[in-house]
């Protein structure tokens, strides 16, 4: 069955597919920031070398992969009873963009170190836990894919480290959220005085969307209106995926990615068209 869509909705698409293939050829190889650009500047500053460029790409990489995964679905002319199979999709186009967003949207270069230290030791974190699950495993994964207790205790004095330079732990998306929604343009989202309408807005997309990554079932009522054919009265309760609603928070992510992409660019001196 073909979705078809017309007005706002189908020309929203069309920007959301231009936005994935222009960040999609930024990220098609890791990308060093050029020499004398800010970000160069903040490459030599970070705790490793090179960190804030690598933190950058693989947060924008992270942006397209989702709306990659976005794509499939719809070109594939899924028809979703529920919302779910998107949020697979939705939740890393979000996350991606936004961090990246975060850090390059900073006001000043010690803030933006902050920033980058502190995403770097979110991913260190969840690097460090899944290797150290998967090295506890002793039928699978015992050939050149083995995780060695040497890779483990790299990733465990960068830990450290970051958490040394950060002071502690890193900061909440809650707050990434909140910070990110003050700073972007207003002529892509909300007026300035609905800045707090839209930090709330990208954390109830995440919130609800990494249910559906992590198997609820409760986020519907967040996300999916009611059925048209839903009886009221009745136990079982019924939604349907809205299609527009769909659009709308991909919509959000690619605007996000696009002004990450932006500030990318003008801050580590490339141009992608």
């Amino acid at each position: 069955m073909v979705i078809e869509v017309d007005g706002e909705d189908a020309a929203a698409l069309r920007q959301i597919w231009q936005v994935t293939d222009r960040i999609a050829v930024a990220v098609a190889q890791p990308r060093e920031a050029a020499p004398g650009t800010s970000l160069s500047e903040d490459d030599q500053l970070t705790q490793l070398e090179g960190l804030a460029s690598a933190v950058i790409w693989k947060s924008m990489s992270l942006c397209v992969e989702g709306l990659q995964a976005f794509a499939a679905l719809w070109l594939g002319s899924e028809v979703l009873s529920r919302s779910t199979a998107f949020g697979f999709a939705h939740r890393p186009a979000l996350i991606g963009a936004c961090q990246a967003a975060w850090i390059l949207g900073a006001d000043g270069r010690d803030e933006r170190l902050r920033r980058v230290h502190s995403v770097a030791l979110t991913m260190t974190n969840d690097e460090l836990d899944s290797k150290t699950d998967i090295a506890s495993m002793q039928h699978i994964f015992q050939d050149d894919r083995r995780v060695r207790q040497s890779e483990l205790d790299d990733l465990e004095r960068r830990r450290s480290a970051l958490s040394r330079q950060l002071g502690g732990n890193p900061i909440s998306l809650t707050r990434v959220f909140r910070e990110l929604a003050l700073a972007l343009p207003a002529h892509r989202f909300f007026a300035n005085d609905d800045a707090e309408q839209l930090g709330e807005t990208l954390r109830a997309q995440w919130r609800t969307h990494s249910a559906d990554c992590h198997g609820g079932g409760w986020q519907h009522r967040f996300s999916d209106p009611l059925s048209s054919n839903d009886d009221p009265n009745s136990l079982e309760v019924r939604r349907e995926a809205d299609v527009g609603m769909i659009i709308a928070k991909t919509m959000t992510a690619a605007m996000v990615g696009l002004t990450a992409l932006e500030d990318w660019q003008e801050q580590a001196g490339f141009q992608v068209e």
